[in-house]
């Protein structure tokens, strides 16, 4: 507090002076106190001046901060500074290089928005092929799969052909066409006929006017309006489909193909891998008819349905899909399937998928889920039939004109196909007397292949007799023994 030996020009020693700030004597500094002078606020008064503390904020400052250099107090004994501002980089436009496969990248050169700082991008390295798409096939590059590069991985495979075929795409060696010779003669510089690609009448025609063996490659389905007749000596063609399923559709009522005639001899079919024939759904015949000795087979892959037949005649296989007819003439299936076939008349006989007179010798495939009153096959008493490798029927009928004249079956050592039902017919109007044709101590199936396994094989169906209702199952009291005779339990 102020005495009153400090008050100046006081002009009343009874005053209690309130002082109050005066002039500034001295500014306070960042490193120095001042000091400001005491006024009272009565008298005018004035007391011992007093002191301002240090301003840490009263710097003098130098020059302001930059991207690279603080902003520092100048007075002596401060060294306060305000850091530099740093570089506010930002891109350049354009400067920006994308790496490729090959070729290196860089990011984009920077430079401050506050002063002049540039900074070049870093370099990106190149990326390298991408191999992550789709494999090189026998045609095609595997091409690098980054957008924008086309260089070639690894070149195109180019096919593999073993015999015909490319073991790695399946592409077949052949053009559509007909071609001289067997289809196992058959090479990849092979060159068609004349014919036309996918024409079966024509390839006909061509066949008949020189005959010998020819094999047909279909690539596309086709169609056929009238019977195709390979009834000429010695004409041997076989039908293969390539680049997959080809079917031949028969658009008419009648026969697809007749294979055979009147003294004529040497002639064969066989159909082949990828070809199936499609027979006419209001026919009134069958779809191959095989007779005078010619032949037919077929092989895996091959397959023939679709035929709707109301044919009530031997001539017509009684509407089964293939007839096989007259001694001398045989049905070979070495693989395929003839399924899907009708019988529509309702008659004793009918027959959805085989029909045999001559000889039948199935080696594997199948002929299964055919319609008809006698089911999938027909054999008659003057018929032979042969099962063997992994052959499968539905149901087969064999029929007998007496105890002495009727159809024979033939197992072959190592059958392992099966028979879904076997129905017995005799040509009589009586079960007891047809049930004598056939459980009168003679074998009911032939061959070094018959045993306890291969009896177990056949599913017994019915005793049939010339009257379609007058039937009797055969398991109830009747079964085949190991030796392949039908006896009764």
């Amino acid at each position: 507090m102020m005495t009153a030996a400090s008050v100046t020009s006081c002009k009343d020693d009874e005053c209690s002076h309130t002082w109050t700030d005066g002039e500034v004597i001295t500014a306070a500094t960042c490193v120095a106190a001042g000091s400001v002078e005491q006024v009272c606020s009565k008298c005018k008064a004035k007391g011992e001046p007093k002191t301002i503390p240090i301003d840490l904020t009263a710097h003098q400052w130098g020059p302001e901060a930059t991207c690279e250099a603080p902003q520092t107090c100048q007075r002596q004994g401060c060294g306060v500074t305000v850091p530099a501002l740093g570089h506010d980089l930002q891109p350049v436009d354009g400067t920006a290089i994308a790496a490729t496969c090959e070729e290196n990248g860089k990011e984009a050169d920077m430079k401050c928005s506050r002063c002049d700082h540039t900074e070049v991008g870093d370099v990106i390295e190149a990326l390298g092929h991408d191999d992550t798409g789709e494999a090189a096939t026998c045609t095609t590059d595997q091409v690098c799969a980054r957008e924008g590069c086309d260089h070639v991985i690894t070149e195109a495979l180019g096919h593999n052909f073993v015999g015909l075929e490319c073991s790695r795409c399946g592409e077949f060696a052949l053009a559509a066409g007909l071609y001289e010779g067997a289809f196992d003669a058959l090479t990849a510089t092979s060159t068609p006929t004349t014919v036309a690609a996918n024409n079966v009448a024509d390839a006909v025609d061509y066949i008949k006017a020189d005959p010998e063996e020819y094999t047909l490659l279909l690539d596309e389905d086709v169609t056929v309006s009238a019977v195709q007749n390979l009834n000429v000596s010695d004409v041997k063609l076989t039908i293969i489909g390539i680049g997959g399923e080809r079917k031949i559709s028969l658009t008419a009522a009648g026969r697809m193909f007749t294979v055979g005639a009147s003294g004529q001899t040497g002639i064969e079919l066989t159909l082949g891998a990828n070809i199936t024939l499609v027979g006419y759904d209001d026919n009134n015949n069958v779809v191959v008819d095989v007779q005078n000795g010619a032949a037919l087979t077929m092989l895996d892959g091959s397959k023939i349905t679709g035929n709707i037949s109301s044919g009530n005649t031997d001539a017509n296989g009684f509407g089964a899909a293939v007839r096989v007819s007259y001694a001398g003439s045989t049905f070979t299936m070495k693989g395929g399937t003839i399924t899907g076939n009708s019988a529509t008349n309702n008659g004793t006989y009918n027959t959805g998928g085989l029909y045999v007179t001559g000889t039948a010798i199935l080696e594997g495939g199948s002929i299964e889920e055919n319609t008809g009153t006698l089911g999938d096959v027909m054999i008659t008493q003057i018929t032979e039939l042969t099962l063997s490798g992994t052959a499968k029927a539905g149901t087969l009928t064999m029929s007998a004109a007496s105890a002495t004249n009727r159809a024979a079956l033939t197992i072959e050592t190592g059958w392992t196909g099966s028979v879904a039902g076997l129905n017995l017919l005799g040509n009589t109007l009586y079960l007891n007397e047809n049930i004598g044709y056939w459980a009168n101590g003679s074998p009911l199936l032939l061959g070094d292949g018959v045993n306890a396994t291969t009896v177990g094989q056949i599913t017994l169906g019915d005793f049939r007799t010339t009257s379609a209702t007058t039937t009797q199952a055969i398991s109830p009291d009747y079964e085949i023994n190991a030796d392949g005779v039908l006896v009764a339990k």
